[in-house]
Order: structure tokens, then C-alpha cells, then sequence
């Protein structure tokens, strides 16, 4: 559903890693969880456990996210219009940054070809 994150529980030396480019604010965890179910993992829902989030205060990354979004985005579903993402004000945007890398890793994905940036270990 637009505007919810994916939590899930998983052990964490059996899943893959995130993406460091996303390190920061946006996408992180959808991306994550969106390899997970490209490479074949199945999610199951527990019928008797559920996560409560508890509001906690915005963020400077959080509030300039927002506000370019709030600039960038017209449509319902929440996604930039195609003209949008080629302005200049777009591109160089938290948001901006996030979002076209976000559609490059899901191509890549699509293609069968996306592997997770990592830190140098």
C-alpha cells in the first residue's frame, strides 16, 4: 500500500544485504524487501503477532524529502510526472536522488542483474 513501509523478521546472517546507496532516507527497505521477492523468498504472515509504530520526530533529511517530493509530485499514486524527473531541481533533490535510483535498481532487477552495493568491508 502507497505511503507504508515493510517491516518483516527475519535472521539477519540468512538475508541479503541492503543496498548502502540508500543509506539515509527512502526507498531502503522497500527496494530491500523488493530483491528479497525477486530472488525467490516467500514472506508469511504471523496470524498472532503485529508491529505497532510509534510516531517519533521528523528528521531534517525527513522534512527536505517531503517538501521536494510535495514539489515534484502531482499524481495519485505518488510518482514523479515523467517531465518532473528531468528537470534540473529534480535531479540533484534528495528525493530526486533517491527516486531515479530506485527505477535503476528495479530495472536491473527486471533484468536479472541487480546486486546490492556494499560498503567496503
Amino acid at each position: 500500500q502507497y505511503r507504508y513501509e515493510p517491516w518483516i523478521m527475519a535472521d539477519r546472517r540468512n538475508i541479503p544485504w541492503y543496498d548502502v546507496r540508500f543509506r539515509g532516507y527512502g526507498q531502503n527497505k522497500i527496494i530491500h524487501l523488493e530483491y528479497m521477492n525477486a530472488t525467490g523468498w516467500d514472506f508469511l504472515v504471523h496470524p498472532s503477532i503485529f508491529l505497532v509504530h510509534r510516531a517519533h520526530p521528523s528528521t531534517r533529511v525527513r522534512k527536505v524529502f517531503t517538501q521536494e517530493k510535495d514539489e515534484h509530485v502531482s499524481s495519485s499514486d505518488g510518482r514523479p510526472a515523467p517531465e518532473r524527473m528531468q528537470d534540473e531541481d529534480f535531479k540533484y533533490s534528495v528525493y530526486g536522488r533517491v527516486q531515479t535510483l530506485a527505477d535503476e535498481v528495479r530495472r536491473l532487477m527486471s533484468a536479472g542483474t541487480y546486486q546490492p552495493v556494499l560498503d567496503n568491508m
